[in-house]
């Protein structure tokens, strides 16, 4: 498998009386070893699991290309690390995975992810029982390696990072890209995308807290 077959999905479902309403993509995501799943943990929190567009439930799924849905109930399902902006996730099978690049050979770089405003384009859901939850593939985004810095954010934003080693590039990222990987030419993982804020150029946590 090729590194775009082995991006997941992080999927929202609304429902109002069993009936399907406005869902899609929250983030990306990428198992590191056949069972640690990672994903960025600014959005995995209390409020993923209410739902939006007035509904009166939600469900939450990792999902991959090759039709797997992996549901999440709960945050006690989950390891959370905010410091880190990281969430791990280990399943009860092995999935495909993605290999670590300790040391980049150039600054080209690109990730893969689920932007939130391609979920009517590149997600299908079939209200059945269970539920069917399609992907096309990821979308890309490419640039180079500005630098490395250990980084500390204000207590007030939704990223938690604190003291913590970040790649910082030279293109801006959307919501929906958080939680998947950056990777080298080699397509390895150099780091999870993490944060876009205003003023700062995007930046991937390193993976070495993974």
């Amino acid at each position: 498998m090729n590194p775009e077959e082995k991006i997941w999905a992080i999927v929202k479902i609304n429902f109002k009386e069993n009936n399907l309403l406005p869902s899609g993509f929250c983030g990306t995501g990428f198992f590191i070893s056949p069972r640690k799943f990672i994903t960025a943990a600014h959005f995995f929190d209390e409020k993923l699991f209410k739902p939006d567009f007035g509904g009166d439930k939600c469900k939450i799924f990792l999902v991959s290309q090759q039709s797997d849905q992996i549901e999440i109930n709960s945050l006690d399902e989950v390891t959370i690390l905010r410091e880190r902006d990281l969430v791990f996730f280990i399943p009860v099978k092995d999935y495909s995975h993605l290999e670590k690049e300790i040391h980049p050979e150039d600054n080209q770089v690109y990730n893969l992810g689920y932007p939130e405003c391609l979920s009517s384009i590149l997600l299908t859901i079939l209200q059945t029982n269970p539920l069917k939850i399609s992907l096309r593939k990821p979308v890309s985004q490419e640039g180079q390696i500005i630098n490395t810095q250990r980084l500390t954010f204000p207590d007030h934003w939704d990223v938690k990072l604190k003291d913590t080693n970040c790649v910082l590039l030279n293109y801006k990222s959307i919501k929906g890209f958080s939680g998947g990987p950056l990777l080298s030419n080699e397509g390895k993982v150099i780091g999870m995308m993490s944060f876009s804020a205003t003023g700062m150029p995007t930046g991937a946590v390193l993976n070495e807290y993974f």
